[in-house]
């Protein structure tokens, strides 16, 4: 008669590992009554994966190291057994903590002490089963990404392609073929064929770079060769495909067109340099304008005391010339750093070219065809008419001296709706209604490695005798200040196309008020003037001339001096203040003073404006303005008819 299983514990456990070979085996071993289902025996392997302890695991039903939901088929399972039952089997079981783990578990009926058993052996094979899955996957995932990539490779919008390590083609998809322009050739391509020479030396070394595994991957920006001949930048990521069969290795190369990319780049840069050209050249011109004030008001002013025999006269009149040429390139500098203030008004681009018609034809050569093409009814622009005169002289004489004897030169406007914003020359031009400024002439065209730079100040093509290079940098400035665009297109041999792009600002001409005209010879007066110039040459030239006219004048360095003065001056009968000045612009000032003194009468004087640059509002029409540099006259008659304009504020309303 065999023996009774012993109980109690761990002494259960003890007995029965003596009797049996549990502490042997390294695996996770456990034995359990078949009818109770009650643990009576386990080893330390078992005890350290399910997490209990021993005194825990003995006398604890199997059924509880499984998930609740398994428990149904493992009863249904031992209901199996009988003599000699052996089973292996994959489930799920549970430790102490509640997770769960995938066993590969063996298990077989054995008599222990005349009681029927369940001998089982558990081993956690998790580890196992994740990694294959995932070797699977792997499979799985590598005939799938084999069958995309071939998917991918054909369909890409992005060129791609696989050269040997020495630059052969082995492999190349459509939109790469097509973006070489051999859409319909075959693929088997040097390198040499698709590089531009100069790159190749750098292509090579990037291959290179990739077999000795200094790196991964290489990016960079490389010209290449179309089919037609043309040169086109790319920019080419490589990687290495290593043959798993030990093979010859080979190179993926994906190719991406940045040929747009590259010229918008230009652009900015080149936009950049402008601007910076342009500030360099606003401030320049700010400085001189100020300077040739002073230049010009002194030798007036010592002319003026000369006797006409003086032969110092001659001398004094050759500064005065040479300071008015001066200031004509300082208005030049101010219009293409878009630094000038602006006087606009509602134009009539039509009637304009109508106006200057006869001045037009007097500046081209006999020999050169002019036409114009100037419908009616076409929109008004808001510009200032003398800057748009400008723009168009400009361009008709840079016209005609491209064209050496005969030619034609045309000039026209049409009018363009435009419902949805455009890009024209990596330029963004917004939806609107616009009119449209055109002068062609058949004259020898530009280049095109010069068509980026004409706009430049001071580039030209032309000998020293023919022009500053500031004629279409002149032209750029005033079409920006004045909110439109331009354009140019040349062909060498063929002409070239000059084309401006102004918005529409309204059907009819409105009525804008000015300053009246005064008769020049009547620039005297007795008023009290109020002179605000923080430049101090300025600010006393302007003294003078106005004191040797017979006014009383009052000087302030800036717009805090000048509310001082006002506040205890009795009379103050006009305000002459630069607009652009330290603290507080003139403006500012103006408008303080006109809380003061609702009288008061305002001229502004400048030839430089912060507040156009910036974009704000440009000086209003109305509003009474004196351009620096400007002359003892200029500022005399200036005063004269702003004090005599009727006064705004005293009209009914």
């Amino acid at each position: 008669m065999s023996d009774p299983i012993p109980t109690g514990g761990v002494a259960c456990k003890s007995a029965l590992l003596a009797r049996l070979p549990f502490g042997e085996v390294p695996a996770p071993l456990y034995l359990f009554e078949i009818e109770s289902r009650r643990i009576v025996a386990i080893n330390d392997a078992a005890v350290q994966q399910y997490g209990y302890t021993c005194e825990e695991l003995v006398g604890m039903k199997a059924d509880e190291l499984r998930p609740a939901e398994d428990v149904p088929g493992f009863l249904a399972e031992l209901r199996k057994a009988g003599a000699n039952y052996r089973k292996r089997g994959r489930w799920t079981h549970r430790r102490k903590d509640g997770t769960r783990f995938q066993v590969d578990v063996r298990s077989h009926e054995v008599l222990v002490a005349g009681t029927r058993c369940l001998a089982v052996m558990a081993l956690d094979i998790t580890d196992q089963l994740r990694a294959e899955r995932e070797q699977e996957l792997a499979i799985d995932a590598m005939r799938k990404s084999e069958a995309n990539f071939r998917t991918l490779f054909e369909r890409a919008g992005i060129g791609m392609a696989v050269h040997t390590i020495g630059g052969t083609l082995v492999a190349s998809n459509p939109a790469l073929r097509e973006m070489l322009g051999y859409a319909d050739h075959p693929p088997q391509l040097e390198l040499e064929q698709i590089v531009h020479p100069d790159d190749l030396a750098g292509a090579r070394e990037s291959v290179r770079q990739l077999v000795d595994g200094t790196v991964k991957r290489t990016r960079a920006d490389r010209r290449f060769l179309h089919a037609d001949g043309s040169v086109r930048w790319s920019r080419a990521t490589l990687s290495l495909i290593p043959d798993p069969a030990g093979g010859d290795d080979r190179v993926l190369v994906v190719v991406e067109d940045v040929t747009e990319l590259r010229l918008l780049e230009d652009q900015f840069r080149q936009a950049q340099k402008m601007e910076a050209v342009g500030r360099l050249a606003g401030g320049v011109a700010h400085d001189f304008n100020n300077i040739l004030t002073t230049i010009i008001g002194n030798t007036e002013l010592v002319l003026a005391d000369l006797p006409n025999h003086d032969a110092l006269r001659v001398d004094i009149e050759e500064i005065r010339k040479a300071a008015d040429r001066a200031a004509v390139l300082t208005r030049q500098l101010l219009a293409f750093s878009r630094k000038q203030v602006l006087r606009p008004e509602l134009i009539d681009l039509g009637r304009l070219l109508s106006d200057i018609d006869r001045m037009l034809r007097r500046i081209v050569s006999e020999d050169v065809q002019l036409s114009t093409d100037a419908p009616s009814g076409l929109g008004f622009v808001y510009a200032d008419r003398s800057q748009v005169e400008q723009v168009i002289m400009n361009l008709v004489v840079n016209a005609r001296d491209a064209m050496t004897g005969c030619g034609t030169l045309s000039i026209g406007l049409r009018e363009l709706h435009q419902a949805t914003p455009a890009v024209r020359s990596h330029v963004q031009v917004p939806a609107g209604k616009y009119v449209v400024l055109s002068v062609r002439d058949t004259g020898c065209g530009i280049p095109a490695d010069l068509l980026e730079r004409i706009f430049e100040p001071f580039f030209t093509t032309k000998d020293a005798s023919r022009g500053t290079g500031l004629g279409l940098a002149t032209v750029y400035g005033i079409v920006k200040q004045s909110g439109g665009f331009i354009w140019v297109q040349s062909v060498v041999g063929e002409g070239s196309t000059f084309e401006i792009q102004l918005p529409v600002a309204g059907e009819a001409a409105g009525s804008l008020s000015s300053v009246a005209e005064t008769d020049a010879s009547v620039i005297r007066g007795t008023e009290t003037v109020l002179l605000v110039e923080d430049e101090a040459s300025v600010r006393q030239i302007g003294l003078r001339i106005l004191r040797r006219a017979g006014y009383t004048v009052l000087e302030a360095a800036n717009g805090g001096e000048a509310l001082l003065i006002a506040r205890n001056s009795p009379r103050l009968d006009i305000l002459v203040t630069d607009l652009v000045m330290p603290r507080m612009s003139g403006f500012s000032l103006a408008e303080e003073l006109k809380g003061l003194r609702p009288d008061l009468r305002v001229l502004f004087m400048s030839g430089y404006s912060e507040d156009a640059a910036s974009g704000n509002v440009p000086l209003d029409p109305a509003a009474a303005f004196l351009e620096k540099p400007f002359t003892a006259p200029a500022l005399t008659g200036a005063v004269r008819r702003t004090l005599d304009c009727p006064n705004p504020s005293r009209e009914e309303p």
